[in-house]
């Protein structure tokens, strides 16, 4: 257990996973793949643009994913591949290829979980909030080389 000015930190509490996050990169071979060996499907696909509210490394930058989610219960399986612009699962697949890049789990609070976490020493690596639910992609890849997303209501970024 780590110490903060002096006072000890209670280990972080993981919440309810719901999703395993997959690298690609090509999703319609992903599909491809994961469908004819181990029978994943059917798939909802669609293009997700991150823009205006994403940050990534501290700094508000639009990107734009394909991503492809089966039902894998209790949990889902996501496939990203990263069309346009820069995002930490583009520098994952630049530095390590394709692979589980994260685990998502549920928060009750968003703001108090990132808190929480950064006062263990993890910071956000990627963020976004819409009104009423966000996510925050936290540096937990130290060791194990996985991301933990966390998920969950939010206040809205403001505009700035």
């Amino acid at each position: 257990m780590e110490e903060s000015e002096g006072k000890s930190l209670e280990p972080l509490k993981l919440g309810k996973i719901l999703q395993i996050g997959v690298v690609v990169e090509n999703l319609e071979e992903a599909i491809e793949f994961y469908t004819e060996h181990f029978g994943l499907g059917p798939w909802k696909t669609r293009v997700s643009e991150h823009l205006p509210y994403a940050i990534v490394k501290g700094e508000k930058t639009p990107y734009t994913c394909k991503l492809a989610i089966a039902d894998m219960p209790p949990l889902k399986f996501e496939l990203i591949e990263v069309t346009k612009g820069p995002s930490i699962q583009l520098d994952f697949l630049e530095s390590k290829g394709e692979g589980v890049h994260h685990l998502q789990y549920h928060v009750d609070n968003l703001e108090e979980e990132i808190s929480n976490y950064e006062k263990h020493g993890f910071k956000v690596l990627q963020e976004m909030r819409r009104p009423e639910i966000g996510f925050a992609y936290m540096g937990t890849d130290k060791v194990g080389g996985i991301i933990f997303e966390l998920v969950g209501p939010s206040p809205s970024l403001e505009e700035s």
